[in-house]
């Protein structure tokens, strides 16, 4: 199923799931390894470059330790509240832990010349 033909709750759905994951601190590998997923799967399944099934859904809850209901909830809620002006990520996971990683690097850098 393309981008465009995805219903805005299903997008919502792999937003919260990213941030699920994000929130773990654990590595897309860790967690690709734990679900028994080949490497990058995890990523292309939060992407939306491969489908979301319901064992891959089942799999990250009892992983990352949220219930499958819980998350479904959200992104209704969340429909509800913002419709189509719903958040929704702009950039791919990896793209966002280099940006947050670089980000990182650079206030800790930047603190570290504060003591000098």
């Amino acid at each position: 199923m393309s981008q465009e033909e995805r219903h805005p709750e299903h997008t919502q759905l792999l937003v919260i799931l990213a941030e699920r994951v994000l929130r773990s601190g654990r590595s897309m590998e860790d967690l690709e390894a734990a679900m028994g997923l080949e490497a990058g799967a995890l990523s292309d399944i939060l992407a939306g470059r491969m489908d979301l099934a319901v064992d891959h859904l089942s799999l990250l809850a009892g992983t990352v330790g949220f219930e499958v209901v819980e998350v479904i909830l959200e992104a209704r809620v969340r429909m509800a509240v913002y419709g189509d002006q719903a958040p929704v990520v702009l950039m791919t996971f990896e793209d966002l832990q280099a940006l947050v990683r670089t980000v990182v690097r650079e206030e800790m850098a930047g603190r570290a010349g504060i003591g000098r």
